[in-house]
């Protein structure tokens, strides 16, 4: 019975992948120009509309920009264009930093702590909603942290749909996931050996 609950649960993993799968193709995303940065030892920084244009720099991402080591605060920018209304959200990986994401002069997102610089900020996936907008705009996404190993390192950066960011996230932890029906199945039967007498115990024993 446990071990049929186990086919169940791995098929019903197995149907679900497969029909996000079919939601949609994958396709790289398209910006208009190339990615510009400027880096700060401060921890408070004008927002980027304030920055001086002239000191942007241009970088190959994903190649991390150069940076001193007095530095803790990055922006990277970018401009955008409203063309493609279904690709509407940014996904990207940050590890221990603190992150903004601007559009134009808007902070749409935050999450992390901007005061505290030796605070860790975790690894996480950040998944940004895009509203409607007319024109092309500046896409910026501001960085934060003390750890000079990882400082403006972020992976996987794609602007695509809602369900194809969603699909990327599930696919990436579907190993995690799918390992999850295992892990229960051993432990309800070492829970079972445990809870219950049986003969080959004393074969053990000996």
């Amino acid at each position: 019975n446990v071990l049929k609950r186990f086919l169940a649960m791995v098929l019903s993993a197995a149907m679900f992948v497969l029909a996000l799968s079919l939601c949609g193709t994958a396709c790289a995303a398209q910006f208009v120009d190339t990615w510009r940065y400027q880096a700060f030892p401060a921890v408070d920084i004008p927002g980027p509309q304030w920055v001086d244009q002239s000191e942007w720099k241009t970088f190959d991402y994903p190649r991390r920009p150069k940076l001193s080591n007095d530095m803790v605060h990055i922006y990277y920018t970018i401009t955008i264009s409203p063309d493609d209304i279904d690709r509407d959200t940014i996904l990207f990986y940050a590890q221990n930093q603190a992150v903004r994401v601007w559009l134009g002069n808007e902070v749409l997102y935050e999450s992390g702590d901007f005061v505290h610089i030796d605070d860790s900020k975790g690894d996480t996936w950040h998944m940004v909603t895009l509203p409607d907008f007319y024109g092309e705009q500046m896409l910026t996404i501001e960085l934060f942290g003390g750890d000079k190993s990882v400082l403006g390192n972020i992976k996987g950066l794609r602007l695509e749909s809602a369900m194809y960011q969603v699909r990327e996230l599930f696919m990436h932890d579907a190993l995690y996931v799918s390992s999850m029906p295992i892990d229960v199945a051993l432990i309800l039967i070492l829970l079972v050996y445990y809870f219950t007498d049986s003969p080959w115990k004393e074969i053990y024993k000996r």
